[in-house]
């Protein structure tokens, strides 16, 4: 990797890309790994059953000195059972995870071993997120919510997903006591893992956007995929029943809002404005929030309104920055 810069003790970081028939942008992934600051990282792809030529670049990737692993369609089980494959052909003591769609900031990586570095108690640190759909209007940043870190578990702040699979880096240790991804999870499956790792860890978080999820304004999807999505958020809340049944009421009904929030947006992909109206409908029965009301009635999907939401998203930024000036 690129420049060796870092202060703190000189880990073996692994970093685990996961593909599926997307060699051009698997090629820019590698390269966000191989430009990190930080140089001492095992750099592994796990290729789910790719059928476009990604193995012959796995070849040049073996040749440079990486993993490449190739798992095909008869053993194939999905993005979950990928991550857990290369996690297990990892020797590194910190783990990073990456699709290969998505990339890292160069610094990732170092600040992200710094942080747990100084922090023994931490298991688990995380990071802000760019959003990338191609089109400056449209992009937005998201930072990590300070109530989502620490001991999440004592302040009762575990009520809904709170940060991105390629955003994270969890130690090794704290993987072998919680186990490794979910494979029966097809959505929230990074959710899912944090929620049992605030169970016996402290989590970080740093106020920056480490890392770009690549992006496109939703397409019309298929109705099981909104069962999917609504099958996993039943399979969490039941797996993990005893967790949530530690929730105060306000946190049991901000976990209602969020499921209802989160059902409308796929329902408008998915099912039609109808079904998203009645979500709308719900999670404004829960906070009457003016948005909730205003698309209920209206049928307003977030993607319709995606370019005002951009355009209020800026004039915050803007306003803040003359504020601090």
């Amino acid at each position: 990797m690129q420049g060796s810069i870092n202060t703190g003790e000189n880990i073996l970081v692994s970093a685990i890309i996961v593909t599926h028939n997307r060699l051009p942008l698997l090629k820019r992934a590698v390269k966000s790994v191989e430009n990190q600051t930080y140089d001492n990282i095992e750099l592994i792809v796990v290729d789910d059953a790719s059928d476009d030529g990604t193995n012959i670049y796995g070849d040049e990737l073996i040749k440079r000195g990486y993993k490449y692993l190739y798992i095909d369609k008869e053993h194939s089980k999905g993005g979950n059972h990928a991550r857990n494959v290369g996690i297990k052909n990892s020797t590194g003591e910190y783990i990073a995870l990456l699709d290969d769609d998505d990339y890292w900031k160069s610094y990732k990586t170092e600040k992200q071993v710094n942080y747990l570095n100084e922090h023994p108690e931490y298991g688990m640190v995380y990071s802000g997120l760019d959003f990338d759909y191609q089109n400056k209007l449209y992009n937005f940043s998201v930072y990590p919510n300070e109530i989502f870190s620490g001991d999440i578990v004592k302040n009762k702040t575990f009520w809904g997903p709170f940060c991105s699979t390629i955003t994270m880096m969890i130690r090794r240790n704290v993987l072998d006591e919680v186990g490794l991804f979910d494979e029966n999870l097809t959505c929230w499956q990074e959710y899912e893992l944090a929620l049992r790792i605030i169970q016996v860890t402290k989590v970080g978080i740093i106020k920056e956007t480490l890392s770009v999820a690549n992006r496109k304004i939703s397409a019309k999807r298929a109705t099981n995929e909104f069962n999917k999505w609504a099958d996993s958020v039943r399979y969490i809340e039941n797996k993990h029943k005893r967790l949530y049944s530690q929730l105060d009421e306000k946190g049991i009904q901000e976990h209602k809002e969020l499921v209802y929030r989160e059902a409308a947006h796929r329902a408008s992909i998915s099912l039609g404005k109808r079904h998203m109206k009645q979500y709308y409908r719900k999670a404004y029965a829960i906070r009457r929030k003016p948005e909730y009301l205003i698309r209920s009635i209206f049928g307003l999907s977030k993607n319709t309104t995606l370019i005002l939401e951009s355009i209020i998203r800026h004039m915050i930024v803007l306003r803040n920055f003359k504020r601090a000036v």
